[in-house]
């Protein structure tokens, strides 16, 4: 990954701008689009992500995915942050995989 994104002098004022947490420093909005089509993951790689944060509160909570869905929404639970962050994985593992791609790009449909 090309980690330098600005040149030493750069000057990004007034321009839209993203700042990256990792690398500590702010950049065009422009600069981090070409950057992340250069270095964006590949869908294998994005689901092999989620499905290990599922595996995981599989494991901690004791029940499955599918459990998990038609269960928990609508109760008390659901706001909890383990919840949230359980059923966001799950939406986009949903959508990753309903829009299926030869070139194993990342697409899908949004809900």
């Amino acid at each position: 990954m090309n980690k330098n994104l600005n040149a030493p002098n750069e000057k990004i004022i007034g321009a839209p701008v993203v700042y990256l947490k990792d690398m500590g420093k702010v950049v065009t909005f422009k600069k981090f689009v070409k950057h992340w089509e250069a270095n964006k993951p590949q869908k294998s790689d994005v689901l092999a992500r989620i499905n290990a944060i599922l595996q995981n509160y599989e494991k901690k909570y004791r029940m499955t995915t599918e459990e998990f869905v038609k269960t928990i929404y609508v109760t008390p639970d659901e706001d909890t942050a383990d919840f949230l962050d359980r059923g966001m994985a799950y939406r986009a593992f949903r959508r990753l995989t309903e829009g299926d791609s030869e070139n194993g790009a990342i697409t899908g449909k949004p809900d």
